[in-house]
Formats: C-alpha cells, structure tokens, sequence
C-alpha cells in the first residue's frame, strides 16, 4: 500500500460525511420547517421569526404565546359579556335563571377549569421536554463540532507524520537503519540506566536530609554550651588575672596546699589511715570518724617469699600480712568549744579504749588518744 492510500481513504470519509446527513441534522431541517410554518412566526417582534434556527429561543416564544392568548382572552371575554347583557336587556320576556341552571354552570364551569389545569399541566411538561431536547440537541451539535475538527486535526498530522516518514526513509539508507530489536536493546538500557540515576538521586537526597538533621543537633548542642562555655573563659580569665595581680600570694598559697597535702599523706600512711569523714549519727555536727586499715601480720622463722607482703621484725624474723582489719575511730566533741573530746568508741573492734578517752578529755589531749 502506497503512502497516499491513507490520505485517500480519510479523503472519502470525510466526503461521505458531508453528503450523509445525520438525523439530528435532519431534526433541524424539521424544525425549520415547522418554524417556518407558523402563524406565531409573522410577528414581527418574535424571536424565533428572526433566529428560526436556534431552538433556546422556544422559552421567549412560548413567552410571547402566553402573554398573547391571555390578551386574546380578555378581550373575548368582554366582548361575551357585552352580547349577553345585550340580549337579556332588549329580550321581550326577561330571563328565568333557576337554581338548577345555576348549578349546571357551576358544574359546566368546574369541569372546564379541570380540563383547562389538565391542559396547562400538558403544556408546562410539553415545555421542560422541549428546553430539555433543545439543550440536548445544542450539546449533541457543539459536541459534533469538536469531533469534526478534532478529525480534520488528526487527519492533519496524520499526513503531515506520513510526509516526515517519507523523507527520513529517502535521507537514511536501508543498511544504516536500526532494527527493532535495537531500538528495544537500547531504550531497556536507558530504563536502567534512568532508574540507577533515580535511586542515586534518591540516596543522595536521604544522605542530604540526614547530614541535614545531624548538622541542627550539633547546632542545638552548641547553643545549649555556648552560656557554659563563655562562664568558663569567664572563670578563667578571672583566674589568670587573679593570678597575674597577685602572683606572690598564689604561689605562697599553692605551697602551703603541697605542704599540707604531702603531710596529711605521709600521716596516713604511717598511722594506716584509710579515711576522715564527719559524722552520719545524731552528733554529726560534732562527730568525726576515723577509719584505720591494720595489717595482721603473721611470725615466721624462714627467709623464703610467700604469696603475701612480708616484713622484717626484730632478730631477722619475718612477719607476713596475712589480712587487714578496717576499724573506725568515732570521736565526738562537746557542742560550742574549741576542740573539747566528749566521748571515742572503736567500732568493729574488741578493744576498750574507754581509759584513754577519759586520760584524753581530762588532759586535752586528742593527739595522743589518736
């Protein structure tokens, strides 16, 4: 099949579109017809004697009718009127009206007015029918228009893709041409290729968002030590001014702090004190305890090493440690005085040391108890 078999075949559809005429076409060429026919369409101020063809029109129309019967009404009314009385006023013998006659009126006249509401009833269902297919009908005709035009389109790039197609298969030589199967080769590789480059992008935009969270925690952090942060420097340059302004007396104070510290060791050692803490008791105030480790040493005549610390005695004999003994000294001095001893007591220890605190108080003497 040729190139221009297509453009022929959408060429004759098109023309037997045209001289096939469609029903709602033909529904309008009706509607004209009976527009045109009549008798409401000689007025001259009608709307449907100017546009017979625009079927939104019926609703001003019937309108126009409406208004027009009424008038037609009125007017045979009184003319009816005026020929009764008429009648009735130059009759020789004057008119005998009943009581039945009167009510066959009524009756005469109810009926009429049940067949004239049925009547309106008709006309007004008559007349949402006609609005209802006139918006159908102008619809159908718009959507009719667009498929038309929306067909002439296709048709135009049908053609003009079937020109494009034309030329590339001149211009590109039938062995330099790619198969199918390439094409399909080729288009799955850069699917692939397109979704690693999506995932990478996606773990990148992750890495992103979680430097992003840590990097506000580390901030927050920062801003929660930045008060402490300046009250150190504060203290610190406090401390090195102090320092430059009076450095003699620092010195002489860090001496002094040496001193004490390597003597308050050295008693320890040599007294196996362990502790000093104040009192947990009710005296706590006025309560100092004191907590001794003593070695218990164990006498032997051989110069061998055991497992434990051994020491020489007297006489080359050689004491070893076998355990140690925790024993706290409580010493509780009298409220309101310089250092008065009121009561000592040993605890965890068999030891009545209840002469020495008594020597002690009435010396003076706390040194010596200890």
């Amino acid at each position: 099949m040729s190139s221009a078999d297509p453009q022929q075949a959408a060429q004759q559809v098109f023309t037997a579109f045209h001289q096939t005429p469609f029903a709602i076409a033909g529904m309008k060429d009706r509607f004209y017809t009976v527009a045109s026919a009549d008798a409401t369409v000689a007025f001259s101020d009608s709307a449907m004697a100017i546009d017979p063809g625009n079927p939104t029109l019926i609703g001003e129309e019937i309108a126009a009718s409406i208004e027009f019967f009424k008038k037609i009404k009125f007017k045979y009314i009184e003319q009816e009127s005026k020929e009764t009385f008429l009648k009735l006023m130059l009759a020789e013998e004057p008119l005998q009206i009943d009581e039945a006659e009167n009510d066959k009126l009524a009756e005469e006249n109810r009926r009429s007015k049940e067949k004239l509401k049925r009547a309106k009833t008709e006309l007004d269902q008559l007349k949402e029918e006609l609005i209802k297919v006139a918006d159908e009908v102008s619809s159908d005709h718009d959507q009719l228009t667009q498929d038309i035009q929306q067909a002439e389109h296709f048709s135009k790039e049908i053609r003009e893709i079937e020109l494009e197609l034309s030329r590339l298969r001149q211009s590109v030589p039938l062995v330099d041409r790619m198969t199918i199967d390439e094409a399909n080769e080729i288009l799955d590789n850069q699917i692939i290729a397109m979704q690693m480059i999506a995932d990478d992008g996606d773990a990148q935009v992750r890495n992103v968002e979680e430097a992003k969270r840590e990097v506000a925690n580390l901030m927050k952090e920062v801003d929660r030590l930045e008060p402490e942060r300046k009250k150190d420097e504060a203290r610190v340059k406090t401390a090195q001014t102090s320092r430059l302004t009076e450095d003699g007396e620092s010195l002489r104070v860090e001496n002094i702090c040496q001193w004490y510290s390597t003597q308050l060791t050295t008693h320890k050692d040599l007294l196996c004190l362990q502790s000093i803490t104040p009192g947990t008791g009710p005296n706590g105030k006025n309560e100092l305890n004191l907590t001794y480790s003593i070695p218990l040493l164990s006498s032997s005549n051989t110069s061998g090493v055991s497992g434990g610390i051994n020491h020489r005695g007297r006489g080359g004999q050689i004491s070893e440690v076998v355990k140690e003994e925790t024993i706290t000294l409580v010493l509780i001095f009298q409220p309101g005085t310089n250092g008065a001893l009121l009561d000592g007591t040993l605890v965890n220890s068999d030891m009545d040391i209840s002469e020495l605190v008594t020597e002690a108080q009435r010396a003076g003497d706390v040194a010596g108890l200890l």
